[in-house]
């Protein structure tokens, strides 16, 4: 929709672990550009967007357990910069590199909700040109909530939404076209 790919928060549950609570993880990455790339080019088979997309899910779904068993780097970075700070130490330099300041510019932020009931929960953006995205899958169906700042020039949530309605539709039908996952 905006035309480039931006940093991604999803959180994800570190329950597992004392007195833990999320972890994120960065959805963005070299198997679902390549996928983006292609998606909607009418010259791509189906089964070569849905082998692209069996790798894009594959690669997400190993962020995540990565992530819930604490190997994400995102608290990690954060307990190093509360550790020097608490103790008066120097920050470390790559919390002032501009790659590491753009990687945290989460213009998507998104948090699904557990819930057996058909209820719309929101929150906002975490910064002030993104989107906040709340969502709740079910059996049937996905429930969505979009958030941006009105008063933002380069956001648009009904415009989001509409494109992301045609997306999931349009990954619905390449869904039906993957192959079934590797027992691997």
């Amino acid at each position: 929709m905006h035309g480039y790919h931006t940093a991604t928060y999803e959180s994800v549950s570190t329950q597992r672990f004392k007195l833990a609570r999320t972890d994120t993880v960065r959805s963005p990455c070299v198997e679902s550009n390549a996928l983006a790339k292609i998606f909607d080019q009418k010259n791509v088979s189906m089964h070569e967007k849905a082998k692209l997309m069996r790798g894009a899910l594959d690669k997400h779904f190993q962020q995540v357990r990565m992530a819930a068993a604490g190997q994400a780097f995102d608290r990690h970075l954060f307990g190093l910069r509360m550790i020097a700070t608490e103790n008066g130490l120097p920050t470390p330099e790559i919390f002032s590199d501009p790659t590491y300041s753009q990687s945290c510019h989460f213009r998507l932020s998104t948090s699904q909700v557990r819930s057996p009931f058909a209820i719309h929960l929101a929150f906002g953006p975490v910064v002030d040109d993104g989107y906040g995205i709340a969502y709740l899958i079910r059996d049937r169906d996905i429930l969505v909530t979009v958030t941006s700042f009105n008063d933002c020039p380069t956001t648009d949530h009904d415009l989001f939404a509409a494109t992301m309605e045609k997306t999931l539709s349009d990954l619905f039908q390449l869904v039906l076209a993957l192959p079934p996952p590797s027992k691997i």
